[in-house]
This record gives C-alpha cells, structure tokens and sequence, in this order.
C-alpha cells in the first residue's frame, strides 16, 4: 500500500463537507507522540541537571556559561519547539543546553538523544 493511499475517502463529516483521511498522516502522529515522549524524557534529567547547577553557582556571574540565554527556562523552550512542528530546533536547544555548561548526562540520556537524532536523520555523537 502506498504511503498516500486514502482511507475512508468521501465520507461526510457531519456538515456535509467530505473527509479524506491520509494514512501517512497519522503514522506521522503517531511518531510526533513518540518524539515528544522522548524529548520529555531526556529533559527530565537534563532540567534536572540543569536545575542543580544552578543551586551550586548561586547568583550567576554575567560572563558565566549558566548566564546564556535559553538555559535556565531550556526544557520549555525545548517542547514548545516540538509543539511546533520544529523538532529538529528542539533537538539543537536540548544539545546546546547539554554542551554548554556543560553537563554530564547518563547513558540512558545519550541513548534517547541518539534516538531521536535517529528519527530526525540528524548527526549525534556524544
């Protein structure tokens, strides 16, 4: 079967207009929800990390690598992104919060973010 092939086409909707239903459209869905459970999951440790490093420094230095925008409020920046269709934005903040501080993230983490590099086709070595 196609990956355009129409499921269910011409069925009414209620109000008279036609619905066409793509089964491509909701595989990609189906990934998106995956992709998401596995940006929440890696931004569970790195928010976490996050979070500590900034208990440790205190009052952040203006020429201190916490300093940089999008650290401290990443993990939001980091899903609105993939509320956005941006997925792959969201991937380089989440990579840019690991590097800059920079943190040190287990290898449950490194292998979610190889994960989802893998279901973006973006590069990832760690």
């Amino acid at each position: 079967m196609r990956k355009d092939h129409v499921l269910g086409n011409n069925r009414p909707d209620g109000n008279g207009t036609q619905v066409t239903i793509i089964e491509g459209m909701f595989v990609m869905s189906h990934l998106n929800n995956d992709l998401r459970a596995d940006f929440v999951e890696a931004l569970e440790e790195i928010s976490t990390l996050m979070s500590i490093a900034y208990d440790q420094l205190g009052p952040v230095p203006e020429d201190h690598a916490l300093a940089q925008a999008g650290l401290e409020n990443g993990g939001e920046i980091v899903l609105d992104y993939v509320d956005h269709n941006e997925a792959g934005v969201a991937f380089e903040h989440l990579l840019y919060m690991i590097n800059e501080p920079p943190l040190v993230v287990s290898e449950k983490c490194i292998k979610i973010l190889a994960r989802i590099a893998k279901s973006l086709r973006m590069p990832f070595t760690r």
